[in-house]
């Protein structure tokens, strides 16, 4: 009689136990999910769907062609975009501030976007613009005709 008590007791509560909720990851909140699709948008060159994220006021202000000349002017010296990835998020007001580091094949930038209240695009700006260009001498300089040598300035402590 135990036996059967103790399997039925194991039957009722076996179901609860497998039951439990798995702990799930932290979902992303919605403003970094859709500053980083609007990066996606304009990297693969979706104008379109971009500006269908913005506000009436950005619509007016930044068409598709122009968001798309903006765009390519701020994106051109810095080649093929690589990776993207939220980085802060900011309330401002009624309004969230969203920074998105992008890194490109020869440099990096940072595109702030600016949402309202309903989740609507109501500002953008690509900001930090920086290439990775490297130094290189001019064709006249004559490398052999400088010398190093080393030097002592003063005594002591300065």
């Amino acid at each position: 009689m135990r036996r059967l008590l103790a399997a039925m007791l194991l039957l009722a509560v076996f179901p609860l136990v497998a039951c439990r909720p798995v702990a799930q990851p932290p979902r992303p909140e919605a403003e970094t999910v859709l500053a980083s699709m609007l990066v996606s948008h304009l990297a693969s060159g979706q104008y379109a769907l971009a500006v269908g994220m913005f506000d009436r006021t950005m619509l007016r202000q930044l068409p598709a062609s122009t968001l798309k000349a903006a765009w390519e002017n701020a994106t051109s010296p810095l080649g093929a975009l690589q990776a993207h990835e939220p980085r802060e998020k900011t309330p401002l007001g009624e309004h969230m501030v969203v920074l998105v580091d992008a890194s490109f094949a020869q440099g990096s930038m940072t595109v702030r976007v600016v949402f309202d209240a309903s989740k609507s695009v109501a500002g953008l700006w690509f900001d930090n613009i920086q290439t990775a260009s490297r130094y290189q001498s001019p064709s006249y300089v004559d490398f052999t005709r400088f010398t190093e040598e080393p030097a002592t300035v003063g005594e002591g402590e300065w």
